[in-house]
């Protein structure tokens, strides 16, 4: 009889880009992958073998993970992925398949939950968990051989691909076991930076940064942007004595001093934020995390900011209304506005997504984003490109106008997502897209450019601090013999 240790599992965490195109050590941002994590702690509590595979940590490039994958022993693949992994995870499936025909491979994460059908159709791939994939991972286990018994996954039935009814969302996250942390490599991913570490060290440029994990104390977000890909559509949040526990553990074993909580939405309940930000205060810990300006208490963020908090996250995406409407943001340019001149006021740094390109875009749109930027004295930041994600309103949009017409075609070419444009959605024509988004960003930074150089010298270098990108590099150093 074969026994659960008798099943090697491999999990694999693939990189972002072509597989080829290494991240330089200054902007490798590692964020610890805790949906593979939990992976790893529940097989591990299940007794079963598993070894972690981490293409992303070490960023082997393709050659490199061709020769070691041959030295692995394997009978199960679990891959986890996001769309943009897409075209990676259809090589490496191949690959797999090339050194082992009877592996078994599994594919979870976003791309799965919401590409299933065309994963199976397109790649040697054999099983889709969608969803939250702890619980559904060992009943899949448990029935290899009948995989029509498993709730919330998809599999091939002859040729066609299939879906089982959905699994029941676990209710208590603190019943899931934690990763098995010594099966990755922390020793990067502790080198994970907060917002104000990303580009600019402006703020902190005297002080030694601390080492810096990513966390998330919940999973969900309630809202419902017309251009996001959400996993869970509602809130569910881990007990502060459980958030904290981690805390403790990462400062003790690791030496952390720093957190990135990447959830969706962590500024959403107003108790449980101020709670952990007082223990967070205690232990002397930096922190950031993201928010919506209408999810965030303005009067709290001198509290905050007092007890380690350096950063707040916006997605204000852009400062036009009529988009802000189109995109079914559910917030108005006023309190953005009022939002980032009272986040300035506190002394925090502000890490902002814009988006370019959503469908309605026009000259005026992009127009009303450079002109609130100018208005507040902030230099705003580089867009991101929409592209479209399975999973969302505008990627059925962008399917029932013939925009998309091969989605194995379109989510192979999405690798590079955000930085270019993949799918036109707006009326400019194609050669016109980037001509105006590079006009937009270079008019925001002119802006910020002539804000500060009419502050008095002694104002500049604080006003430095609200900085993102690449202001050290194209203007800060060209002008440091005035600030």
């Amino acid at each position: 009889m074969t026994g659960r240790n008798d099943i090697r599992i491999l999990l694999v965490h693939p990189p972002f880009g072509t597989g080829d195109d290494k991240r330089p050590p200054d902007i490798f941002d590692p964020h610890f992958p805790w949906g593979l994590g939990y992976i790893s702690g529940i097989l591990d509590r299940e007794g079963y073998d598993a070894r972690v595979f981490d293409i992303y940590a070490h960023q082997w490039d393709k050659k490199e993970v061709a020769e070691r994958l041959k030295k692995e022993s394997f009978d199960i693949v679990m891959i986890t992925a996001m769309a943009t992994q897409y075209a990676y995870v259809k090589w490496f499936s191949r690959l797999v398949k090339d050194i082992n025909p009877g592996a078994r491979i599994v594919v979870g994460g976003q791309l799965a939950t919401f590409s299933w059908e065309v994963v199976l159709r397109n790649m040697l791939v054999d099983l889709c968990v969608i969803g939250e994939g702890e619980i559904t991972t060992i009943d899949l286990l448990e029935n290899l051989g009948e995989p029509s018994r498993v709730k919330g996954i998809a599999y091939r039935n002859g040729n066609e691909p299939v879906k089982t009814e959905p699994r029941e969302l676990i209710k208590d996250l603190g019943e899931i076991p934690e990763p098995v942390f010594d099966k990755f490599r922390m020793d990067i991913y502790r080198t994970n930076k907060l917002y104000i570490h990303n580009k600019s060290a402006v703020l902190y440029k005297k002080q030694k940064r601390p080492h810096v994990m990513a966390m998330i104390t919940g999973r969900g977000c309630p809202f419902r942007c017309n251009f996001c890909s959400r996993t869970f559509r509602t809130i569910r949040i881990k007990s502060l004595d459980s958030i904290l526990r981690e805390i403790d553990f990462f400062i003790d074993k690791y030496d952390i001093g720093g957190i990135n909580f990447v959830d969706e939405l962590l500024f959403l309940k107003q108790d449980m934020i101020d709670a952990l930000a007082g223990e967070l205060g205690k232990r002397g810990i930096l922190w950031n995390g993201q928010a919506r300006v209408d999810t965030i208490n303005l009067d709290r963020l001198s509290y905050y900011k007092k007890n380690g908090l350096v950063s707040i996250g916006f997605g204000i995406e852009s400062g036009s209304p009529d988009m802000l409407k189109m995109m079914n943001k559910g917030i108005t340019r006023e309190r953005i506005e009022e939002v980032i001149r009272r986040t300035i006021e506190a002394g925090l740094h502000l890490k902002m997504t814009l988006i370019f390109g959503y469908p309605g875009e026009s000259e005026d749109t992009v127009r009303d984003t450079v002109e609130m930027f100018k208005g507040l004295g902030h230099p705003g930041r580089r867009f991101c490109i929409f592209t479209p994600l399975p999973g969302s309103v505008a990627y059925n949009m962008a399917i029932e106008q013939g925009l998309i017409e091969d989605e194995d075609a379109y989510l192979s070419s999405i690798y590079e997502g955000y930085w270019r444009t993949v799918v036109n959605m707006t009326d400019f024509s194609d050669g016109e897209v980037d001509v105006v988004r590079k006009k937009a960003e270079a008019d925001m930074r002119e802006n910020y450019k002539e804000h500060i150089m009419s502050l008095p010298e002694f104002d500049r270098d604080k006003h430095f601090l609200i900085c993102e990108e690449d202001f050290e590099k194209d203007f800060i150093n060209e002008k440091k013999g005035s600030v």
